[in-house]
């Protein structure tokens, strides 16, 4: 249920991204700002996940040898599921509009918007998986 739950949520921030400002051109600077935004989401989310990572080791709440191949794959892997149902979902959306400009969005906009929203996804099934198997607070 929780990966069902955290594709809708990826797939749902695509296509509101894509519908929305398809729909409503915002203005220039603003469309600027968003972009940078999205850019900037992916390595801020990573980065935000190894902290939080490294931090719950320092402060003995995991152990760090045995969670950070868990902790990797499953960062890792919703990024690239996040970037797989971008594809999917921008593949889709441009068939349907018949609009040239789909491997640009994938590579720009939505892509690095899925990877970095998987990441994000991906950390918190994590916290899930570690608190349901009761390798929490190991001390």
């Amino acid at each position: 249920m929780r990966r069902i739950i955290g594709c809708t949520l990826i797939s749902l921030a695509i296509l509101m991204r894509a519908v929305v400002l398809e729909a409503h051109p915002p203005s220039p600077p603003l469309e600027d700002y968003l972009v940078m935004g999205i850019w900037v989401l992916v390595p801020m989310a990573f980065l935000l996940s190894i902290i939080v990572f490294l931090i719950l080791g320092l402060l003995k709440k995991i152990r760090l040898a045995e969670q950070f191949f868990d902790f990797f794959c499953s960062v890792f892997g919703w990024a690239l599921g996040g970037l797989g149902i971008a594809s999917a979902v921008v593949i889709a959306i441009s068939a349907y509009y018949a609009s040239p400009q789909g491997p640009f969005s994938i590579i720009f906009l939505d892509g690095p918007l899925g990877v970095g929203l998987g990441t994000l996804v991906g950390f918190v099934m994590w916290l899930l998986k570690i608190k349901d198997e009761g390798k929490w607070n190991y001390e």
